[in-house]
């Protein structure tokens, strides 16, 4: 018989997080890794096969490449982070491909046989399967219906006060099916707190930055359409200092303010931080670029993506636009 103990309190904090999913008709094995089992390995496995090309698995298959694990990887939709704009997914394989991954998008698995994974036809030995598509919250839906919280399949429903529709039970993080980010629950997490001391707080979600940390780094954050700037990382002295210059900042404007970016480069986990800063604040790009930015850094890249949108970038190349702009 389990002990239980009745623990009386105020108020509740929900943040049960979330669990990894399988594919249909399969089990997590010795053979079938999930993200958490994959962290338990005490070996490297010689090759792999990932599935999903999402923020995980991108991230694991450039990690275990670079450790020397050969590497494929399957994504069922056309281009990888599908969630995201294909120049992200396309400009990432890229470098992938490059550096020795075996990408394989517009596919799925077929079936898994031991060491051996079929796909399109194709049989593919591999000595760990990796499986990254999806998280699903931990939730009870008894426990929850017993005491008459709102959810539904992708997690528990909140406010932007992050409570529940009982007026003392909050929920963060995972468990809210909102976002999959380690800084969102914290925030999260602060707003819930706030709340509950009395200091009314509320969750902004118009400026989250996600970061993917593959080789280089993706970050983005905001609405990435509009009128766009763009530089490349070539052309950055910083980048060329740290004899890596693979990637690209591109920046988008929307009736004169900043709406978004999104960085693929050394770091951009780091330089995705002004930029979010901008989109919160709405800041116009002179607002940023006319602020003096130290030399030889990332950062500067963000600048002249920014002066780019006017093509006044000073560090690329002039661009005549009278052409295109005249009145034939």
């Amino acid at each position: 018989m389990v002990n239980e103990k009745i623990i009386e309190t105020k108020n509740i904090v929900i943040a049960t997080g979330s669990h990894p999913v399988c594919l249909s008709g399969y089990e997590f094995s010795k053979n079938i890794l999930s993200t958490t089992t994959m962290l338990e390995l005490e070996d490297l496995p010689e090759s792999i096969v990932i599935v999903g090309g999402g923020y995980s698995g991108c991230e694991f298959a450039s990690i275990l490449n670079a450790l020397g694990c050969k590497v494929s990887l399957i994504e069922a939709e056309d281009h990888l982070l599908p969630h995201q704009i294909k120049e992200i997914g396309n400009t990432i394989e890229k470098y992938m491909r490059l550096d020795g991954v075996n990408v394989m998008t517009r596919s799925r698995i077929e079936k898994i046989v031991d060491d051996m994974v079929l796909v399109n036809g194709e049989k593919i030995q591999a000595e760990k399967i990796l499986l990254c598509i999806g998280r699903r919250p931990n939730v009870n839906a008894d426990e929850l219906n017993n005491i008459g919280i709102k959810f539904n399949e992708k997690g528990i429903l909140v406010s932007d006060r992050m409570s529940t529709n009982i007026q003392n039970v909050f929920a963060i993080g995972d468990v809210t099916g909102m976002y999959e980010l380690a800084h969102v629950a914290a925030k999260q997490g602060e707003i819930a707190a706030q709340n509950l001391m009395g200091i009314e707080s509320k969750m902004e979600y118009n400026a989250i930055p996600v970061c993917v940390f593959t080789y280089p780094e993706v970050a983005f954050v905001g609405k990435l359409d509009g009128r766009s700037g763009e530089f490349p990382l070539a052309a950055s002295a910083k980048a060329s200092c740290m004899g890596d210059t693979r990637g690209i900042v591109k920046v988008f404007e929307d009736n004169g303010i900043l709406v978004g970016a999104f960085i693929i480069a050394p770091h951009a986990g780091e330089i995705i931080s002004e930029a979010t800063l901008g989109v919160r604040m709405q800041l116009k790009p002179s607002d940023i670029f006319d602020t003096i930015h130290a030399h030889p850094t990332l950062p500067e890249s963000f600048v002249d993506a920014l002066r780019d949108i006017e093509s006044e970038a000073i560090h690329l190349p002039f661009k005549d636009t009278s052409a295109k702009n005249s009145v034939s």
